[in-house]
């Protein structure tokens, strides 16, 4: 019961960060969803046909996924 009471008071609190632009803050429940809205936002936005986006090949698919997505729509060659 103690550790709930302090799960959702955690919750609580940083509900009122998860979008402040100010900050640039924008918190999300899962990390695909939030790798693809730097994706989409950032990524589609600053990258370029000729630009390379260098991640290791340890990542998880949820970081992969969407960088190889951004390089089939600009850059027409991913390695």
């Amino acid at each position: 019961m103690k550790a709930t009471k302090a799960y959702e008071g955690a919750r609580r609190k940083s509900k009122r960060y998860q979008c402040d632009v100010k900050r640039g803050m924008y918190l999300c429940a899962r990390s695909y969803r939030g790798i693809n809205l730097v994706m989409h936002g950032y990524g589609a936005e600053v990258h370029r046909a000729g630009d390379e986006i260098i991640i290791s090949a340890l990542e998880h698919h949820a970081n992969l996924v969407p960088w190889q997505m951004l390089c089939e729509e600009k850059m027409q060659s991913c390695a």
